[in-house]
Order: C-alpha cells, then structure tokens, then sequence
C-alpha cells in the first residue's frame, strides 16, 4: 500500500508540470508573510480599540463617583489591560471637571507573529475624556 502510494508519487514528480510547483514556491512566502502583516496589523486595530474601551470605563467609573481619586483608576485600568498588555500604562488626571486618560501600551505586547519589527517597536497611544458629573 505505501509503496504504490510512493510510485504513484514518484510518477507525479517526474512529469513536466514542476512550472506550478516552482511558481507556487516563489509566490508562497509572499503570501505568507502578507497574511502575517495582516494578523498583527488587525490584533494591534484590537488592542487600540480595547484600550480606548477600558480607558472609558474607568473614567465613567471616576466620574460616577466609584473610584475615589485618579490613581485608583488608573489601577483599574491597567489591570482589565493586563491580560492584553501587561505592560499597559495608564495616566488620569481630573482638571476643571474634565477627567483625562492616556493609556499607553506597546505594540510588542499585541502582536501574534511580530514579524516586522516595525511594528513592534512603537508605542501607541490612547486618550478619552469625560466630564465628572459629581
């Protein structure tokens, strides 16, 4: 059974249809690597999305009166970010009734692949504001 599996192969290869398969070789790891520019482009898309989310949150809680001062939120903030980034950083300050949060995580830590240093090497930024209605 393996041995006419192995001719049939064999038989398969010896043909003059190896065009395809040269083709296939060079074209393969572009897409591969396109593929790879996508994932971490759309997780890092997530993760900025994520983290203006979080930032929200903690600043409606700040505003609704459920954290005290403005390092207590931001303690919320980096510990719902840490399981996506646990090198989340997040900034809030209070100024005229304007609550202000700056979050700021590194795209290494939302990568899949990081294939492309480039775009593991930044640190993005996230801002939201909301008035303090107390």
């Amino acid at each position: 059974m393996i041995r006419q599996f192995i001719k049939k192969t064999a038989r398969r290869c010896q043909g003059e249809e190896g065009n395809v398969t040269i083709e296939t070789a060079l074209w393969v790891p572009l897409f591969v690597v396109l593929l790879s520019l996508m994932t971490d482009g759309a997780l890092i898309f997530y993760g900025q999305a994520r983290a203006m989310q979080v930032a929200q949150d903690g600043n409606r809680a700040y505003s609704i009166g459920q954290f005290d001062t403005t390092d207590a939120t931001e303690t919320y903030i980096e510990q719902r970010l840490a399981s996506l980034s646990p090198n989340a950083e997040a900034q809030t300050s209070s100024y005229r009734g304007l609550i202000t949060t700056v979050v700021k995580v590194p795209t290494g830590d939302l990568d899949a692949i990081g294939f492309f240093s480039a775009l593991t090497s930044i640190d993005m930024y996230v801002a939201a504001q909301m008035v303090q209605e107390n």
